[in-house]
């Protein structure tokens, strides 16, 4: 009885304890899951301490899930530096384990990464990284993966002005939605607009806005029902309808006031005003500006939002000038703090360049020695296993033989005689040496 329980509790010492381990693990990477929209700062120590234990247990899964939550998080918080060797090393150690869960978790990995490089304006790196997904995504047979993968991927292409994968990535992504998701579908659909917006195919551009507008139908109105009718009303304005453009820059407003979002309403204003400005319809062009105005305190100070300062010294250049100039100090104040940050922007985007690159490049610099190293490994093993099978069948060859005339007669080159001739007169001096000791 007593060896019994020796042996019980040495099965528990080697397994039992290791599973504690992994379930505290897993449930602080779980609460790192709850906390991770609300409250990155309890995410970090939590996704620490998962590390922290996963680590000293060699619980590969739980440890890459922490490194992913604390890449995730270091992303959120605009810090990619950090973000990359974490999300980098997550992979590795997802690698190790063989489950579709953790195929899965790579192709999330891979979503995060090609995020971070492609705004960062590595596209090619970017989508190797979201190529890399796919393929984990199909394995795991991850279909929500896999569509947010060929759309990131897409966007990644349209970057780099490959229009026509762009448009087939996106076509392809259409297939993973599942019938409900009409907001992913809209968002889809906005980018196919974009697209062949940007290409001059104005025509097919307005078929995919159109779309969005038609998932609308009946339902809740969405903000992508405002942003359908804004963009079909560019598309209008750059074929110089300006009849069209405008009654549905109406449309827009209106479904945009419904969902009172100020940083849609601001864009559609403006573009009003630009409108209204190009076909000196000066009236207009100060009543939308005006309420753009009105929200310019709600929205980044970026060039595309402060450009309305611009228009408003335009608007009012013939009938007040001092408040043209105004604007106009407004606007060039703007403009050189914008582009004061952009030089700060640029220097940290440079650091960052370099620290993602040379991540990226270590982390392939390992998977290659891994290859390497499981290569040389098979190639070793193989060597062993035939030298082993070459050497079993020659000490087969030379006990199994029972007199030195069997043996010869098995002999096939001049080296196996040398070692056979050696070895029976090796055994004829130790028989001769045995007599003498006898006698």
């Amino acid at each position: 009885m007593s060896v019994i329980l020796t042996h019980l509790l040495l099965i528990y010492s080697l397994f039992g304890f290791d599973t504690e381990i992994q379930k505290e693990v897993d449930d602080l990477n779980n609460l790192c899951k709850v906390y991770y929209r609300s409250n990155p700062d309890t995410v970090k120590i939590l996704a620490n301490r998962a590390r922290q234990k996963a680590a000293n247990s060699d619980y590969s899964f739980g440890l890459a899930k922490s490194l992913f939550f604390l890449g995730a998080i270091a992303d959120q918080e605009n810090r990619p530096d950090e973000a990359v060797p974490y999300l980098l090393d997550a992979l590795t150690h997802f690698a190790s384990v063989n489950s579709k869960t953790a195929l899965s978790n790579q192709a999330e990995v891979c979503v995060t990464l090609g995020k971070i490089f492609k705004q960062h304006h590595h596209e090619d790196e970017a989508i190797e990284f979201y190529e890399q997904g796919i393929q984990y995504a199909v394995s795991a047979e991850n279909n929500k993966a896999l569509r947010k993968l060929l759309y990131n991927q897409s966007g990644a292409y349209r970057k780099k002005q490959q229009f026509t994968v762009a448009t087939d990535l996106l076509m392809q992504s259409l297939e993973f939605i599942k019938p409900e998701d009409n907001v992913i579908k809209q968002r889809t659909y906005n980018q196919l607009g974009a697209i062949y917006y940007e290409i001059g195919e104005l025509t097919s551009s307005r078929v995919w806005f159109n779309k969005m507008i038609l998932l609308d139908s009946g339902g809740a109105p969405s903000r992508y029902s405002g942003q359908a009718y804004h963009n079909i009303a560019l598309t209008y304005q750059k074929e110089n309808n300006f009849e069209n453009a405008w009654k549905y820059y109406l449309l827009a407003i209106r479904e945009k006031e419904k969902i009172n979002n100020a940083r849609d309403l601001f864009v559609t204003y403006k573009d009003v005003t630009e409108m209204s400005l190009n076909n000196e319809q000066y009236d207009m062009a100060m009543s939308y500006a005006h309420k753009a105005l009105s929200l310019l305190d709600q929205v980044p100070k970026t060039p595309e939002y402060y450009e309305l300062y611009d228009f408003l010294s335009s608007c009012l250049l013939r009938t007040d000038p001092n408040k043209a100039l105004h604007y106009s100090r407004l606007y060039a104040g703007e403009n050189k703090a914008f582009l004061s940050q952009q030089k700060q922007l640029i220097a940290a985007g440079d650091k960052y360049k370099v620290q993602l690159i040379t991540s990226n490049y270590f982390y392939k610099i390992e998977q290659a020695k891994e290859r390497i190293k499981l290569a040389w490994t098979a190639s070793c093993m193989a060597a062993f296993l035939f030298l082993a099978f070459l050497l079993t069948i020659k000490i087969y060859n030379i006990y199994n033989y029972k007199s030195p005339s069997l043996a010869l007669s098995h002999i096939k080159n001049q080296k196996e005689m040398i070692y056979l001739l050696d070895l029976f007169r090796r055994e004829k001096e130790e028989m001769k040496k045995t007599l003498r000791q006898k006698k």
